[in-house]
Parts: structure tokens; sequence; C-alpha cells
């Protein structure tokens, strides 16, 4: 009778390491499918803000740009210089 319930008790635990080992499988497949899509989306979102980045420069750019020749337009009417 001893030899029965070892048996059943052994084939219990080699159940139960053989669903351990299935659920690391599975978690470990869960994590590295959740690093690659968090992985990816922090590339779009610094991808968005290099973009953001870059128009902010023209913007400034034009801006300095049209700025300065509107100071140069105001300067020449308040001078009053002729051409």
């Amino acid at each position: 009778m001893s030899d029965s319930n070892d048996h059943d008790v052994l084939v219990r635990l080699c159940q139960s390491v053989e669903d351990f080992h299935n659920e690391t499988r599975r978690t470990l497949s869960e994590i590295k499918n959740d690093f690659k899509g968090k992985s990816s989306d922090h590339e779009d979102r610094l991808n968005r803000l290099e973009s953001s980045n870059t128009k902010q420069n023209a913007m400034l750019w034009i801006t300095l740009v049209v700025g300065g020749f509107m100071c140069a337009l105001l300067i020449y009417h308040i001078s009053g210089i002729k051409l």
C-alpha cells in the first residue's frame, strides 16, 4: 500500500513541477511582450518629442526673423530717415 501511495505523491509532485514550469514560461512571455510594448511606446513618445522640438525651433527662428524685421521697420519709422 505504501508503494502505491508513494507513486501517487510522486505523480502529483511531477505534475506540480510541470505546472510551475508552464506558469513560469507564461509569465516570462507576458513580461517580454509587456516590455516590448512599453519600449515601443517610449520610442514613439521620444520621436514625437523630437519632431515637436524641431517644429518649435523652426517657429522660434521664424518669429525671430519676422520680429527683427519689424523692429528694423519700427526704428526706421521712428527715426524718420529718408531713403
